[in-house]
């Protein structure tokens, strides 16, 4: 646009009040994923009651939560994790998080790539980093707008990228078909 200092054609600015030079998408839209078949509130949720019994003894986890139930993250959130089984051998770790203040997003930060998957119906967003961290794939799935549940599998063995997205899924898989109960 133009003003009575600047030379050009007059138009009609952006109405949502945003900068006319900055551009109208950004990677944080969610926009860019499908509709939740419906919504499911966290809100008071725990999440240590995602994964029953049975799904802990397939992902290889000890039953009791860490810390014996949910803790607060930094940010606020309420997480559960389960560490892997001493008898099993594996170094493994999960965490559900519920995050009741933020969309789902593509946005991938320090991740080094992102995608848009699927999980039981709900639309997710798969963040990859590099294998050289403890958790090299995140995943959120979007239950309801303005939130999501944040899933991890975070492991020492010598798991490739691939692996680790596999196992999150699984677990993030669990969560929802649980979820998809309690709601």
């Amino acid at each position: 646009g133009c003003d009575a200092t600047t030379d050009g054609m007059p138009s009609a600015g952006p109405s949502n009040g945003a900068d006319p030079t900055s551009p109208a998408t950004s990677s944080t839209d969610t926009s860019e994923l499908p509709r939740r078949p419906r919504d499911i509130d966290l809100v008071g949720l725990n999440p240590c009651v995602l994964w029953t019994s049975d799904q802990l003894d397939q992902l290889a986890v000890e039953r009791e939560p860490v810390a014996g139930g949910p803790q607060q993250t930094a940010a606020g959130h309420t997480s559960c994790a389960y560490l892997s089984a001493a008898q099993s051998g594996r170094d493994v770790r999960y965490d559900v998080t519920l995050v009741t203040d933020q969309d789902a997003t593509t946005k991938t930060g320090t991740t080094v790539e992102s995608s848009v998957v699927e999980v039981e119906g709900f639309p997710g967003v798969q963040k990859k980093s590099d294998s050289s961290t403890m958790s090299p794939c995140e995943l959120e799935v979007s239950t309801a707008s303005g939130q999501h549940l944040e899933v991890l599998a975070m492991t020492r063995d010598d798991v490739s990228v691939q692996q680790a997205c596999e196992m999150t899924l699984k677990a993030a898989a669990f969560a929802v078909q649980t979820l998809k109960t309690l709601r």
